[in-house]
């Protein structure tokens, strides 16, 4: 039977007991909490951190900070770094100094320049595959100012001297920035698709040397094609055409000014007189003013009704209760169209009471702006009509009045 010496069984022995110490002590540290003695081999011990403590202690501090509630974001600086979330979108305010009004993610990460406070704030809205990015400089006393939101949207942005490149890397194409103009680059073909020039000039060219639109410091717009021709000007005083106005090239026309002095070449020009009247030139030439006519044929016509008689007096007992009156117009559109003279007729207003046909519109209510569109108007065709059923009614009762008369003469001729 073999045996071992008395020095190599104790040797054997401490190994052994080492190793059962080694595991005790793993035990106490993957499996404890808290701290914990951890036992050396020379039988002294220290007090270790369990991993449960420091996995705690590291979710603790950064990976994970819980909701922000109703926090201001200005308040949330770096001495706060780690991940937020906002469930509520109501509590995503701007007053809040969010980005936008939409629930989301916010990390937090100090950069501890003058003071912990420092930080870059990133905010993830929970429904858009983009972030905000903003940074917060600190002063020495810990005081936080933080620059404006900024939003990140996925794909390529490189930046090559003075001019950056966003790509569309599913398109192959890309839009460049530089310090004159804008516009988008087929990566492909290598040619400029479009050009946008919105710091020299505010002109946006819709196709580039073809047609483009240009603003200018008296807030007109021009619309124009080819490199120097302007074909439409949008401006205060509305829409100016400096060539023609056609349909199937029928007219040629100016911009009307009250007057004939843009009449030239063989135009016409259309304008609005101080006397409230519609003027038409053509050329120098006055030719005289415009007047609206309504047709009124049978066949334009349906469910046509014919008024009874017993109508007319109704008619006549409406019309004896318009009452005329004397009255101007005010002055309208800043000035532009001036206070009438004395004028003769009706208001509107009481004839609706008296006579609702002859009046259209919804009417203004006492201090609306003077606006003619929703303004009362007078049927002027349902008036002639309503003074026709009276002068019927009229008539009618002078027909009985001279039958009654002849029958009174014929009686007092038959008694003589």
């Amino acid at each position: 039977m073999a045996t071992i010496s008395d020095e190599l069984a104790a040797g054997l022995t401490k190994i052994l007991q080492l190793a059962q110490l080694d595991i005790q002590n793993q035990d106490k540290l993957f499996n404890g909490n808290g701290d914990v003695t951890i036992t050396r081999a020379d039988g002294s011990t220290f007090a270790a951190a369990t991993w449960a403590k420091m996995m705690a202690a590291t979710v603790g501090t950064f990976k994970q900070r819980g909701t922000l509630g109703t926090q201001d974001l200005d308040a949330v600086n770096g001495s706060q770094e780690g991940f937020w979330y906002q469930p509520m979108t109501a509590n995503a305010t701007t007053a809040r100094h969010y980005p936008e009004n939409t629930a989301g993610s916010l990390m937090v990460m100090s950069n501890a320049a003058n003071s912990v406070n420092g930080c870059t704030q990133i905010y993830f809205p929970y429904n858009k595959d983009i972030f905000w990015l903003r940074t917060g400089v600190a002063q020495s006393n810990g005081t936080v100012t933080y620059g404006a939101w900024w939003p990140i949207i996925p794909g390529a942005i490189t930046q090559s001297g003075k001019e950056a490149q966003i790509w569309n890397v599913a398109h192959d194409k890309y839009l460049f920035i530089n310090d004159q103009t804008w516009g988008a680059y087929d990566v492909t073909t290598k040619k400029k698709l479009a050009l946008i020039d919105p710091i020299l000039g505010g002109e946006v060219w819709i196709r580039e040397g073809k047609t483009s639109l240009r603003s200018y410091a008296d807030n007109s717009m021009v619309i124009k094609v080819g490199s120097t021709f302007d074909v439409l000007l949008i401006d205060g005083d509305g829409i100016y055409n400096n060539g023609r106005t056609d349909s199937v090239r029928g007219y040629a026309s100016r911009k009307g000014v009250g007057n004939n002095s843009q009449a030239t070449g063989n135009l016409w020009s259309m304008g609005w007189e101080s006397t409230a009247k519609m003027g038409l030139y053509v050329d120098s030439s006055t030719i005289g003013f415009l007047a609206m006519q309504s047709s009124s044929d049978r066949e334009l016509k349906k469910l046509i009704k014919y008024t009874p008689k017993k109508a007319r007096l109704v008619a006549l007992g409406e019309v004896m209760q318009w009452a005329t009156a004397t009255f101007k117009f005010k002055a309208r559109g800043d000035g532009l169209i001036p206070e009438s003279d004395t004028k003769l007729g009706f208001i509107a207003n009481d004839l609706k009471e008296v006579s609702p046909e002859c009046v259209e519109g919804e009417g203004l209510a006492e201090g609306d702006e003077l606006d003619p569109t929703k303004a009362f108007s007078l049927d002027t065709v349902a008036m002639m009509a309503k003074m026709t059923m009276a002068m019927q009614a009229m008539e009618d009762q002078i027909n009985d009045l001279q039958n009654t008369v002849n029958d009174l003469k014929a009686q007092v001729v038959s008694q003589e």
